[in-house]
């Protein structure tokens, strides 16, 4: 499992690479805005419902697999990345959309409490 402040390598804008446990996965870009992180996957060839995308216990995935089977072969297609979400993420708000074969996920910080009271004096 990666943190995203940890993915900011040029390796993430390799077309492809591979994993430590050798699985296939594809470029993603992560960038951090002015209102959160956003995360962009190329994935051409697929389409929206063949991505799932799940957070549980302030880890985000984003998975994908298919097997086509022939009379003489199976092929396996198939990837998974978890990313540990910073604390300044909003969980509930987190979203996704895929356009054209790219997949991005926007998580949006947190809104900032005032820290700044001024007490009346009576």
């Amino acid at each position: 499992m990666l943190s995203i402040f940890n993915e900011h390598f040029p390796m993430l804008f390799n077309d492809f690479y591979f994993d430590k446990d050798n699985q296939y996965f594809p470029k993603v870009k992560i960038n951090k805005e002015e209102k959160g992180y956003e995360l962009k996957f190329a994935l051409p060839g697929l389409k929206k419902d063949d991505v799932n995308i799940q957070v549980d216990n302030g880890i985000i995935t984003i998975s994908y697999s298919e097997e086509n089977k022939t009379d003489k072969s199976i092929f396996i297609s198939k990837f998974k990345k978890s990313y540990e979400i910073p604390n300044d993420v909003n969980l509930e708000d987190i979203s996704g959309k895929f356009k054209d074969g790219i997949l991005t996920i926007k998580l949006p910080f947190k809104e900032k409490v005032k820290t700044m009271k001024v007490i009346e004096i009576t």
